[in-house]
């Protein structure tokens, strides 16, 4: 599985929209016992952003369907347009950790109590 998939940059070299694929842990469970990978099956997206994904990355787009895979679509500003390609690369790369730790402690709240229920006595 890849981590990323670039989809354009703009006329001015200044930003890439890329899709991150961040993967969902496989024991990770909220309040109500629900994993994760339920979670994202049920109230997730599973439509992918790029184009033929089901064709040319069967197996991703497959572990997308079963919850174990997210995407999501970055705009990454680059630092400087005098980069050459391996420095873009470079800089694309160091923000896919902190943009999925970022993605998954806002997932972790909302999820938090998803699929939770009780009766009041």
């Amino acid at each position: 599985m890849s981590n990323y998939h670039i989809l354009s940059q703009s006329d001015d070299k200044k930003t890439i929209n890329v899709v991150f694929h961040y993967v969902v842990p496989a024991a990770a469970k909220n309040a109500a016992n629900i994993l994760y990978t339920d979670i994202v099956k049920k109230c997730c997206d599973l439509t992918s952003q790029i184009p033929n994904h089901q064709i040319d990355f069967a197996q991703e787009y497959q572990d997308m369907q079963d919850g174990k895979v997210i995407e999501r679509l970055l705009n990454i500003r680059f630092s400087s347009l005098s980069l050459t390609p391996a420095q873009k690369k470079a800089e694309i790369e160091a923000a896919f950790t902190p943009s999925m730790n970022a993605e998954f402690t806002r997932l972790a709240t909302e999820w938090e109590w998803y699929g939770y229920y009780g009766n009041v006595a």
